[in-house]
């Protein structure tokens, strides 16, 4: 069974191929979600064959994402929770290989996500806590709840009377 991604933007009609890559991650990072961080490789499968061979990728099934003396930067993206046993389909724009011509945009990154043991160079990023993120909250001592609601209960009698 496949989830759907939430479309962010429109993808150019006119932009290179795209490309696929996989990883594997345990069950438990897939079912909480979260921000992984990924290295690529510097040739991965074409998208449109799936490595078989097409006009594509010129019959070699594998497209190269940079040049060899580039270096790999790490690619992070963000999970959302998924169900027990599903893994995602993930589309990366402009992480895919270059167009042949020159004013043409990089095609996409298409990332498969599967349970599994975790493939060599992924990583969960940390998250801030929900504590530090969210709007502070007060926090009374549970002593002092009994003079709060001894006010309240004070004040709505004299409203009453």
């Amino acid at each position: 069974m496949n989830r759907l991604a939430k479309v962010t933007e429109e993808l150019p009609a006119d932009r290179g191929p795209d490309v696929n890559y996989g990883i594997c991650v345990p069950q438990e990072w897939l079912t909480r979600g979260g921000t992984l961080e990924f290295d690529v490789p510097r040739r991965l499968a074409c998208s449109r064959c799936d490595g078989g061979g097409c006009d594509a990728c010129e019959r070699r099934g594998a497209l190269t994402i940079r040049a060899v003396g580039d270096a790999g930067s790490a690619i992070s993206v963000c999970l959302p929770p998924a169900d027990v046993g599903i893994g995602q389909l993930v589309r990366i724009p402009a992480e895919g290989a270059t167009a042949a011509e020159a004013g043409r945009e990089r095609g996409c990154l298409l990332l498969r996500v599967a349970p599994g043991p975790l493939s060599s160079g992924v990583r969960l990023l940390p998250q801030a806590s929900d504590e530090a993120s969210g709007p502070p909250s007060l926090s009374l001592k549970p002593w002092l709840w009994l003079p709060v609601l001894l006010v309240i209960v004070y004040l709505t009698i004299t409203a009453i009377v």
